[in-house]
């Protein structure tokens, strides 16, 4: 079921409404629910952490400089 296109298409734009009528929700949970709030920026704050350190780990230079990588293109003609 999830897999048809209709489905898919019928799921987002239900959500679109709800969404469009019920456009402060998530701000007003937020705003009962500090426990869970504070809770969830923390585990994000660690994932993105852990995430971090995975990526520094796997390819210490992730920043892309301009002129690192200098190609040569070659037309053939």
């Amino acid at each position: 079921m999830a897999s048809d296109p209709d489905y898919k298409a019928n799921q987002r734009d239900a959500q679109k409404v709800w969404r469009d009528a019920n456009p402060d929700y998530y701000k007003e949970y937020r705003k009962k629910n500090d426990a869970y709030t504070k809770k969830n920026r923390t585990r994000q704050a660690d994932r993105n952490k852990n995430r971090r350190v995975h990526l520094q780990n796997q390819a210490p230079n992730l920043i892309a400089k301009m002129d690192a990588l200098i190609v040569q293109l070659t037309v053939m003609t």
